[in-house]
């Protein structure tokens, strides 16, 4: 169950996506929509989300992307101008989100309980309680494994029923923030480097 490589560090940054040397991520403490060049390292601001606290982020399988916009509530985001539009309360406060490669839409609360949103309605439904708190992100692989991050551990979940199925704990200097697979499933990550892992 720890079949991954964490391969980056691009600072205290959200990220989620990659499209070839692209990775789209938050910056300005979640107030806008950025990119990071994986080879250079070279960042570009898109745009406002006009909603602050807009920490995480994830692609549907048709490039659009979601948002947890103001950590309270479910958007869809404009890659061109970085808008966030909100349709939906979150079932509870929280940042981490992703589409599994089935298209499903899932969010994790900070209190470490998993749901299925809905993505035309935001409706969301239950699906269990990880016993994780200061649930950070989460990212599925092509194959369907759901890992979640805190601090400096990372957590394999079961997407069926939320439970944890094992961790790795990390030694990078620093909190884990966002992570992400890419299409070749080597995880990405993004750490806080102003808090110790410990």
């Amino acid at each position: 169950c720890h079949a991954f490589a964490i391969v980056a560090l691009l600072g205290a940054v959200w990220a989620k996506q990659a499209n070839a040397a692209i990775i789209y991520h938050t910056c300005s403490y979640g107030a806008q929509l950025c990119t990071a060049n994986t080879a250079t390292g070279a960042t570009s601001v898109i745009g406002s989300f006009g909603i602050g606290s807009t920490y995480g982020n994830a692609f549907d399988l048709d490039g659009s992307m979601f948002a947890t916009a103001g950590s309270t509530a479910i958007a869809k985001v404009n890659l061109s101008t970085g808008l966030a539009t909100a349709f939906a309360a979150l079932p509870t406060f929280g940042y981490a989100i992703d589409v599994s490669p089935t298209g499903q839409l899932y969010f994790m609360g900070t209190n470490g309980s998993l749901y299925n949103i809905n993505k035309t309605t935001g409706a969301s439904s239950f699906i269990g309680n990880s016993g994780v708190s200061a649930v950070m992100d989460m990212s599925f692989d092509s194959s369907g494994n759901l890992l979640a991050t805190v601090n400096g551990i990372l957590y394999k979940i079961n997407p069926s029923t939320g439970a944890v199925m094992g961790t790795v704990t990390t030694t990078l200097g620093g909190s884990l923030m966002g992570i992400m697979f890419d299409a070749s499933n080597v995880l990405w990550v993004t750490i806080d480097n102003a808090r110790t892992v410990r």
